[in-house]
């Protein structure tokens, strides 16, 4: 322990216990601006009928990069030339369509698993397709990590 003068130990409690309870403050703001954002989203998607649409559209207007003959398309250029985008390549459109689904549900945070889960809880969709979806996504996953196909 380092020797302290005793009149200068109680100020340094003093600024230890006003520091913590300014970060304790911050930290609470910070969360109160979070829900405050997530209340403001959710009430724009509602009073914006056309917003879940229109990122619907976007979703499924997304081309995977499949080729002529159903053969996956690697990258031909930059650091990444002969290697498979899994984001492209088919993840991106899962994903985003299981986030919008669990958005219109009223969920804002969360992984992919977790708004699954939320979404089959829910009944939006059943348990066959949930594990279907995740299997595809784990499948596409572990293909990617396969030594014949190496991931962005």
């Amino acid at each position: 322990m380092i020797p302290c003068h005793p009149a200068l130990r109680s100020p340094l409690r003093v600024v230890k216990i006003r520091l913590s309870q300014v970060v304790n403050f911050r930290l609470s703001l910070l969360v109160s601006l979070e829900d405050e954002l997530q209340q403001h989203i959710l009430s724009g998607i509602k009073r914006h009928s056309l917003f879940l649409p229109c990122v619907a559209r976007n979703i499924v207007s997304f081309v995977p990069p499949i080729g002529m003959f159903g053969r996956i398309k690697v990258e031909k250029s930059c650091e990444h030339k002969g290697k498979v985008d899994l984001k492209k390549a088919g993840i991106f459109a899962v994903t985003s369509g299981i986030s919008l689904l669990a958005l219109e549900m009223g969920m804002v945070n969360g992984s992919t698993w977790d708004k699954l889960d939320h979404l089959e809880e829910s009944r939006v969709l059943s348990s066959d397709f949930r594990e279907s979806v995740v299997f595809r996504l784990c499948h596409s996953i572990e293909k990617g990590k396969g030594s014949n196909v190496s991931c962005v």
